[in-house]
């Protein structure tokens, strides 16, 4: 037997995909803004995070005499 997806015709291929999008639950706008407040947020967060560490190794490292450049 012989598979029969590979012998369907590609004829409704458009048809079965507006189909599906239709389907999908796309987000309101309030929960994109929220997501996207979140992304910044987090961004910012993470940013902040990763400076605070750099300076303080740099003081360290500073603190026992050793050339950061």
């Amino acid at each position: 037997m012989e598979n029969n997806k590979k012998n369907k015709p590609k004829k409704y291929l458009i048809r079965h995909f507006v189909k599906e999008m239709k389907r999908v639950k796309w987000p309101t706008a309030k929960q994109n803004w929220v997501s996207f407040t979140q992304t910044i947020v987090f961004a910012v967060l993470v940013t902040l995070f990763i400076f605070g560490f750099t300076a303080l190794i740099t003081y360290f490292f500073k603190g026992i005499g050793i050339n950061t450049n």
